[in-house]
């Protein structure tokens, strides 16, 4: 089975490239960002290591596959425990990214800004859509398997 979730780890990236370029620029904007990459170079491998394989769980649920519990990845355990607290890391990353935000305003760089608007828009897609169907997916395994 094909994973339809690619996109997340292409998009996530895409994120960390444009940033990286971004905290380079040596003005107040790349100071920011540098502090921004800080706590989100972490969550993003979090991410990784335990969302991604629960939508790639959740995708062979939802064609019936019977999953067999040596299949489940050890990231349906976690993310149960680790899900708040990655809702409170991207509550600091939002905090993080509304300052390079406005460093970037400031400092009339709309590349960066628009960028540090993706990186917002990303972050409410995960909450809204993402996270609940990882961690859904997770508590579904077990009572399929």
């Amino acid at each position: 089975m094909e994973n339809r979730f690619e996109f997340l780890d292409r998009e996530h990236a895409e994120l960390m490239a444009s940033l990286r370029k971004l905290s380079r620029s040596g003005k107040k904007t790349g100071a920011s960002v540098t502090d921004l990459l800080a706590v989100l170079e972490p969550h993003f491998a979090k991410e990784e290591r335990l969302v991604m394989p629960m939508l790639f769980l959740a995708n062979r649920l939802a064609e019936g596959e019977h999953v067999k519990m040596d299949s489940v990845p050890g990231a349906a355990h976690e993310i149960e425990a680790e899900y708040s607290i990655m809702f409170n890391e991207h509550a600091r990353i939002r905090e993080l990214a509304a300052y390079a935000r406005a460093a970037a305003e400031k400092e009339i760089n709309s590349n960066a800004a628009e960028t540090l608007d993706w990186l917002s828009h990303h972050a409410e897609i995960e909450e809204a859509i993402v996270y609940p169907l990882a961690l859904l997916a997770a508590k579904l395994a077990k009572f399929t398997v």
